[in-house]
């Protein structure tokens, strides 16, 4: 049990400061049911168990997701620190607007696609995330998708890649093309998880929100339905993002779309390379890495400082050697023979 605050014991009725350690601190969900369940002793929890158990199962499982959750959003936040794809030249902010000037999608001239995302940026702490998360939510999907399978594969009945239109934003980020200076309006398609858990309760798992100003991963499907959208354009299968062609349609300068289409390619390469870690990252958890979930809070405190220090040591080592020498020489053969084959084209 764990201490603090003062309630009313829920066998006895007595004063009491413990509380059931096992669902305190779960999210909550549209039902509105209160985590804090206090207990003046441990008798009275055991008396009281066959009450409680029901509550305190479902309440448990929201506490593993919400741990799951902060993982992946962790996971996402360290892979983007190290394997940014975005480059622009500055960033302001008016209001609740923040504008990324000199955005380019020309990061080929060096043949490094994947590269540290700026820290020295003078923003606050969620403004910062919310760049550093810009257009990441598909991204996120294809990198995420072998941490999730291992955090949700106990606890969810089902898990869906949910494209949807958000509404009203809290921070919109708009951004100027380089050379030129037209202002490009916000993206609002999003992708994001709805999954279900066991108990039937169905939850949004937004770990690129903060690019929209929400900064909780975690909410009810009906509160994020309610708030944050205006439709849902697409529902796909768990997995899908990772397995989806490369959208070049739209792009028509051949210069462009073979810059976006290894950009793409190097970011599958780095989610094979970490999906390749996972048993290894497992082994300190028995072999199953949602063990990682268990425990009390201060034990998954620990165990996720560990988990992050050594994800950090693996994309860091992923994408060194993504940008080594050799690969690099290879890269810019590639380009340059890619773009003789253009002004050879140009020419005839």
């Amino acid at each position: 049990m764990a201490g603090s605050k003062e309630g009313g014991c829920a066998c006895c009725q007595r004063l009491a400061v413990k509380r059931c350690a096992g669902c305190l601190g779960a999210p909550i969900y549209d039902d509105g049911v209160h985590t804090d369940v206090f207990y003046c002793s441990v008798e009275c929890q055991k008396a009281d168990w066959v009450q409680h158990k029901a509550v305190c199962k479902k309440l448990q499982a929201r506490k593993l997701l919400g741990r799951a959750v902060l993982l992946l959003q962790a996971i996402i936040y360290q892979i983007r620190l190290h394997a940014s794809i975005l480059q622009f030249e500055s960033v302001r902010i008016k209001d609740s607007t923040v504008y990324l000037d000199g955005v380019s999608g020309n990061g080929y001239k060096n043949a490094i696609y994947l590269a540290p995302f700026p820290t020295n940026l003078a923003l606050d702490r969620n403004t910062f995330e919310a760049v550093l998360m810009w257009g990441s939510c598909t991204e996120a999907m294809v990198y995420l998708y072998g941490f999730a399978k291992e955090f949700l594969i106990d606890l969810c009945s089902r898990v869906e890649e949910v494209n949807v239109t958000v509404i009203s934003p809290k921070l919109q980020i708009c951004h100027t093309i380089a050379g030129s200076s037209v202002v490009n309006p916000p993206c609002l398609s999003h992708d994001l998880y709805r999954v279900t858990l066991n108990n039937g309760e169905e939850w949004a798992v937004d770990c690129t929100g903060v690019q929209y100003g929400y900064t909780e991963p975690l909410c009810s499907w009906s509160h994020i339905s309610q708030h944050r959208l205006s439709k849902i354009n697409a529902v796909n299968a768990f997995g899908y993002a990772r397995q989806k062609p490369c959208h070049l349609g739209e792009i028509k300068h051949p210069i462009v779309r073979m810059v976006v289409s290894k950009k793409e390619q190097a970011q599958r390469e780095l989610a094979m390379a970490l999906n390749k870690k996972i048993p290894e990252l497992a082994q300190e958890y028995g072999g199953k890495l949602n063990a990682i979930l268990e425990g009390s809070d201060a034990v998954f405190e620990r165990a996720k400082d560990s988990f992050s220090a050594q994800l950090n040591d693996y994309v860091m080592a992923a994408v060194s050697k993504q940008n080594d020498h050799e690969q690099i020489l290879r890269r810019s053969k590639e380009m340059d023979e890619f773009l003789s084959q253009v002004l050879a084209g140009f020419k005839q």
